[in-house]
């Protein structure tokens, strides 16, 4: 689905909304309004994209991003979207460079896919140190941003206890076989507090952005230089925490004597 804000208030809207259902044939279906705010609901990735073409001509919008779960070659979104994020699994760093040419960004994604032994942080089951890894992935295969769909989804539970450690009223979300998926943080009576899983994507994070300064000093091979040394492919990289700080102790080395 996809929001869009037009001036002028709501409306002008249902006159919008009429000419996108005649224009594309029921393809695309406004189904609720709020404000200045048109909600569409697609049935087709294509149709969204359409609608976004439509309305752009009319009013400034904000970029449109499209995620794909797939397969990130096929789709003709790509030749719609400002910002196309696939799956990390399916990124293609040759296609991702011609979008870049072509003034666009290319993200990626994970969520309850892609599995081992691909990284995810989504499931509370996988190392927690691969939250911290995808940092160093992002940076050293060029990906614009990388996407997540949820950190709080935990609906209709109540505040945990921080004084008990044995909560039994907790659910994990289970949708997919990946326990946790969209739970990063948890609520609390103090407040959401984060998990450990979030706290190693805050230092991948970090990470990258030591990569970004170090290639600013060194140039771009030896910033990849320092990231491939943890990562080989998107399927095989070290998992050691202890190779981790290493790898990060050269980059602070490397970047002092770049300072002198």
């Amino acid at each position: 689905e996809i929001g869009l804000a037009l001036p002028g208030g709501s409306a002008k809207l249902p006159g919008m909304a009429r000419k996108l259902r005649i224009r594309y044939d029921g393809a695309i279906c406004p189904f609720k309004f709020s404000g200045n705010v048109l909600m569409i609901a697609n049935r087709t990735a294509a149709a969204t994209g359409k609608a976004y073409l439509l309305f752009s001509g009319l009013t400034p919008l904000p970029p449109y991003m499209y995620r794909d779960m797939v397969d990130g070659k096929s789709y003709p979104e790509q030749e719609i979207t400002d910002w196309f994020c696939p799956l990390t699994s399916v990124y293609d760093f040759k296609l991702s460079e011609e979008l870049r040419g072509k003034g666009r960004q290319v993200w990626w994604y994970v969520c309850c896919g892609p599995t081992y032994p691909y990284a995810n942080f989504a499931s509370f089951e996988y190392p927690w140190i691969e939250g911290r890894l995808l940092g160093w992935m992002t940076r050293l295969y060029r990906s614009d941003g990388l996407l997540f769909w949820h950190v709080n989804f935990w609906p209709d539970m109540p505040p945990l206890k921080t004084g008990d450690t044995f909560l039994a009223e907790w659910k994990a979300d289970t949708g997919l076989r990946m326990p946790g998926d969209g739970q990063l943080l948890y609520p609390t009576e103090e407040g959401p507090v984060p998990c450990v899983r979030l706290v190693n994507v805050r230092d991948g994070a970090e990470d990258y952005e030591w990569l970004v300064m170090l290639e600013r000093k060194r140039g771009r091979k030896a910033a990849e230089k320092a990231a491939s040394g943890l990562i080989r492919s998107m399927t095989d990289f070290d998992r050691d925490s202890e190779r981790l700080r290493a790898a990060r102790a050269r980059i602070a080395d490397d970047l002092e004597r770049s300072g002198k």
